[in-house]
């Protein structure tokens, strides 16, 4: 009997937002969109929206990144939109689920960019269905909202390995001051 797809394990840990450069660039690292975990990216949206002076850009680390929870993925998504900054993705091997469905929802803006590796391919949740032969036959669960997004890997525009992408957009944010 074959084995079914290995799904995606959903990650609990939030990680604060940091601020590098003199507050000219804002790092999130999400690895679910578990609430707990876009708190740190809802409340820095909310607050870049009452300033002035906006950042040079954000930068949204989704190298560990797994798990499904597509409402969550799509306020992150809608507030990425909303900003109209430079919005940097991190992406890796690693990188599945709904942070694919963001690292492809970013590549579509007028200023996202992809750094980092290829993602994983797996952006939506299967349902395995046993066939008599004894394979396992796996149906995508496709949300109604999501269904005009492909089912694909996501490709960098820039490729680095795992350890340079941090530096390639901070650097990439630095000196290009895109607004």
């Amino acid at each position: 009997m074959a084995k079914p797809f290995p799904f995606a394990k959903k990650k609990i840990k939030s990680f604060p937002a940091k601020k590098l450069k003199q507050n000219k660039i804002f790092y999130f690292r999400i690895d679910s969109f578990a609430p707990e975990n876009i708190k740190a990216f809802i409340d820095t949206v909310q607050e870049i929206s009452k300033t002035e002076k906006s950042p040079n850009g954000i930068i949204i680390d989704l190298r560990n990144c797994s798990g499904f929870n597509n409402k969550n993925m799509l306020k992150v998504s809608q507030l990425c939109k909303f900003l109209k900054l430079t919005t940097v993705c991190l992406t890796g091997k690693d990188t599945s689920g709904d942070a694919e469905l963001l690292a492809q929802a970013v590549a579509v803006l007028p200023k996202g960019i992809i750094i980092g590796a290829s993602t994983a391919g797996q952006p939506f949740e299967y349902k395995n269905i046993e066939l008599k032969s004894g394979f396992v036959l796996l149906v995508p669960q496709i949300p109604a909202f999501l269904e005009k997004l492909p089912q694909r890997i996501v490709k960098p525009n820039i490729h680095c390995k795992d350890n340079a992408c941090m530096n390639a957009a901070v650097d990439l944010l630095s000196v290009a001051e895109i607004h």
